[in-house]
């Protein structure tokens, strides 16, 4: 499994979608983390890091319109308008939790067997 590899702080800040983009275009696998794991690139003081606030790829729960945030000044973690300008810092390497890794092909493979299975029963 390969460990998690975190760029450097884009130069600007950007809104979630912007952020987004930013990462994408930087290809080779370059991506905005997910919550989890800025939380635990704070909890392990990765380096390169503002105390400020940084965008996750994490949409909040209940509301589309706000993404997440950690702030690396004291570990907060929270949901802010999509359209807010934060920090960035992309991240590459396997997305996984504890030993279990996470492949966006196994999620989809799964959810269209979930769906077809309630299809099926509702027939």
């Amino acid at each position: 499994m390969k460990q998690l590899q975190f760029g450097e702080t884009a130069e600007k800040k950007m809104d979630w979608q912007e952020a987004n983009d930013y990462c994408k275009s930087l290809g080779k696998g370059w991506r905005l983390p997910e919550r989890w794991e800025l939380v635990k690139a704070y909890d392990g003081k990765v380096e390169g890091f503002k105390s400020d606030y940084y965008w996750s790829s994490t949409t909040d729960v209940y509301y589309a319109d706000l993404g997440v945030i950690v702030y690396f000044f004291n570990g907060f973690v929270g949901s802010f308008n999509k359209s807010n300008y934060y920090y960035v810092r992309p991240v590459r390497g396997e997305q996984c939790i504890g030993n279990l890794k996470i492949k966006k092909s196994d999620i989809k493979r799964e959810a269209v067997k979930l769906l077809k299975g309630m299809i099926g029963r509702l027939k």
